[in-house]
């Protein structure tokens, strides 16, 4: 059975990284000097790397149907990251962000997936034996249940009931995606 050190509960992006000179507008379009497909997300980096650090990770998120989620699987995958208790979704994967990386001085701008948190996660897809079997639980502002969040009230006090009563650290990401 796996035990793991730290369960990611928030979001994994596919980020697609462009290198510009200038920022295109609808008069001036610009030109692209190198771009790549990158991982994204707070939880899902942080699982991601602490995995290829020896820890025991596991991460918890939504998933979609086509080949961009394909590719967020596979590499949380490859970077060690147990992936058992993603939940898939019938749709065009939605954690998709467009990154602008300024070529010169390397400033980052975000276009961000307008339907970046349409299907999140729900109460009745976590698993409480899972979350609770780790010795820590990784939070970022996108997991079903943040505060603001109207669609999820109440997940948050559960998780993190579920946390305090197996004496689980519990750590938090705080970030802009949960303004969106």
């Amino acid at each position: 059975m796996f035990e793991p050190d730290i369960i990611g509960l928030g979001i994994a992006n596919v980020d697609l990284v462009l290198q510009i000179k200038d920022m295109p507008t609808w008069k001036k379009p610009g030109m692209v000097s190198g771009f790549t497909l990158a991982d994204g997300g707070p939880a899902g980096t942080a699982c991601a790397v602490a995995a290829m650090l020896d820890a025991k990770t596991g991460f918890i998120d939504t998933f979609g149907n086509d080949e961009i989620a394909a590719i967020k699987l596979r590499s949380l995958e490859q970077a060690g990251v147990d992936i058992s208790h993603m939940v898939k979704r019938e749709a065009p994967e939605d954690h998709v962000i467009i990154v602008y990386v300024q070529e010169k001085t390397g400033e980052r701008c975000f276009s961000v997936f307008q339907g970046i948190l349409s299907q999140p996660l729900q109460l009745a897809e976590l698993d409480r034996d899972y979350i609770t079997s780790a010795r820590y639980l990784h939070l970022d502002c996108c997991h079903p249940g943040r505060p603001r969040c109207r669609r999820h009230t109440g997940c948050t006090r559960r998780k993190r009931r579920w946390s305090s009563m197996h004496r689980q650290p519990t750590s938090l990401f705080p970030t802009r995606y949960g303004h969106w």
